[in-house]
């Protein structure tokens, strides 16, 4: 196999006629054909968890995958190494001021989230929070050990203000590195967010199928 690892995602309108398994099966087709890989027949490509709930091809283990929907979109990352990845839209409750918003986050960032991470997200917070917050599901994904009592003590930014200060904001596409783990984070649109968490650094693409 490629020694170069990748990862793409493939982006879906929520309401695609097609099941979550022919998603998944149409976008491992394309990062196969893509990259030059295998690729696995369906039976293949049958769907377990593990006790904690994360989703894998237990018959073909050399492809990952990670599932994310947030608005209207229904959203997979394929790679060849393990991956987390998550999307998420930017959502302003009607009834709140963009400061009475901000000032929402703060709170919650002081309350389940990572001193570093707080410090970061007051940067630029309307930006930040929802960096930290793709980030932080995203290495859930990759550990597979979801939301658990241990959340707060994961630090997904890195404690290095130069670096802190280089993600901070809407920047298009940002990579950095914390806790071994490496993370790349992009915009869908105007208003989602997109983070991606993988052992190593990768070569990322994204695909929209909203059309096809």
């Amino acid at each position: 196999m490629d020694t170069l690892h990748h990862v793409c995602t493939y982006i879906y309108s929520i309401n695609d006629p097609r099941s979550v398994q022919k998603r998944l099966c149409y976008a491992v087709e394309d990062f196969c054909r893509r990259y030059k890989f295998p690729i696995p027949s369906h039976d293949a490509l049958s769907i377990s968890r593990t006790e904690t709930g994360k989703p894998y091809f237990p018959l073909s283990p050399q492809l990952q995958f990670s599932i994310s929907h947030s608005g209207e979109y229904w959203s997979c990352a394929l790679a060849n190494q393990t991956v987390g990845y998550d999307l998420q839209k930017y959502e302003q409750p009607k009834n709140e001021s963009p400061q009475e918003m901000n000032l929402r986050h703060q709170k919650m960032a002081a309350r389940f989230f990572h001193p570093v991470e707080t410090q970061f997200i007051l940067l630029d917070c309307q930006h930040n929070f929802f960096t930290v917050w793709c980030a932080r599901e995203a290495y859930v994904k990759h550990t597979g050990q979801g939301i658990d009592q241990y959340f707060s003590e994961h630090c997904v930014i890195p404690n290095n203000k130069d670096d802190m200060y280089r993600i901070s904001g809407k920047t298009s596409e940002i990579s950095w590195s914390s806790m071994g783990k490496f993370f790349w984070k992009t915009y869908y649109g105007d208003d989602y967010t997109i983070c991606i968490c993988t052992d190593t650094p990768c070569n990322y693409t994204l695909i929209s199928l909203c059309d096809s």
